[in-house]
């Protein structure tokens, strides 16, 4: 499972980022990008990748209150800022 999940927060509340192309491969629109499931996330395998859809995909009002979620390596939780512990 790859790494890395990008958490948005707007509307007061709290969304996941799960990508521009649905199941079955069409376009979602704007509203359509987010989930409050953390389950729904797009994954990405590396921060580079998830730091490049924040910076090209996320609107530019959210952009700034997007943070990346990483897998901690002992407890295996996600985790956003430091220390991880």
């Amino acid at each position: 499972m790859s790494k890395y999940v990008i958490k948005v927060y707007a509307d007061d509340r709290e969304w996941f980022y799960v990508g521009e192309v649905g199941h079955g491969g069409g376009e979602l629109d704007i509203h359509n990008r987010y989930s409050s499931a953390l389950a729904d996330a797009l994954r990405f395998k590396t921060v580079k990748d998830a730091t490049l859809v924040i910076k090209s995909q996320i609107p530019a009002k959210y952009a700034p209150k997007a943070v990346l979620l990483r897998k901690c390596p002992i407890c295996n939780n996600d985790y956003g800022d430091y220390p991880a512990l």
